[in-house]
């Protein structure tokens, strides 16, 4: 049903307005109307929620019943094209940015070698930073 609204009249004691009965009549199915369409949104979300914890969510793999079509199961070893990650620079396919062992700079940090670490290259580059800071520590 549509709101009814009431008519209050075109002026305060015009006498063209809805009487107050009638008015409070209107005033009481309006809320009636709310009052029953409050009551089918809780049973709805009551419905929703209800069959929603009725539903069986397995927490580990072992609990499907059919895992056949999973695309992984949680073994990295069942992967298939698992990525090769290089152990050693030789096996690297792009070397076109790496730092050559013809690297010097200008502070002479390197000392004519480029580092063979990563850790070495952060050590050096401390070093350098050190150097730069007038031999004072950063921070």
């Amino acid at each position: 049903m549509a709101q009814l609204s009431i008519n209050v009249g075109s002026t305060d004691y015009a006498g063209d307005g809805e009487s107050l009965r009638n008015a409070l009549i209107k005033v009481n199915t309006n809320f009636t109307e709310v009052y029953a369409d409050i009551n089918t949104v809780a049973l709805t979300v009551d419905a929703i929620g209800n069959a929603l914890s009725n539903i069986n969510v397995p927490t580990d793999i072992s609990q499907l019943s059919d895992s056949t079509n999973l695309l992984f199961d949680g073994d990295y070893v069942n992967l298939t094209n698992k990525p090769t990650i290089p152990a050693d620079i030789s096996e690297l396919t792009d070397t076109t940015n790496l730092l050559s062992s013809g690297y010097t700079d200008n502070v002479g940090v390197w000392g004519g070698t480029a580092p063979t670490t990563v850790n070495d290259a952060i050590d050096r580059l401390a070093t350098a930073i050190y150097q730069l800071n007038g031999n004072n520590p950063i921070g």
